[in-house]
């Protein structure tokens, strides 16, 4: 699955990825240059097992001090 975190990332982002009832997933971090703006998730817990079906809610923070979350489905 690919997360985009805007079109013209400049840093350092992290996107922090929760179940529906909150409990922590995955981290995943975005190194990318200034016009690479997606994330590759492999749909796998931080324990490396595969997620479950369902909606997730996701939290990206930048190194600038920007913040935004949203939420997205999982269909397998």
């Amino acid at each position: 699955m690919r997360l985009a975190v805007g079109a013209r990332a400049r840093g350092c982002e992290k996107v922090y990825i929760y179940t529906s009832r909150g409990q922590h997933i995955r981290s995943l971090q975005h190194d990318g240059g200034l016009f690479s703006g997606t994330i590759i998730w492999d749909l796998k817990t931080k324990e490396n097992l595969d997620v479950a079906f369902g909606v997730y809610y996701y939290i990206v923070e930048s190194e600038l001090g920007g913040k935004t979350s949203g939420k997205l489905a999982v269909i397998k």
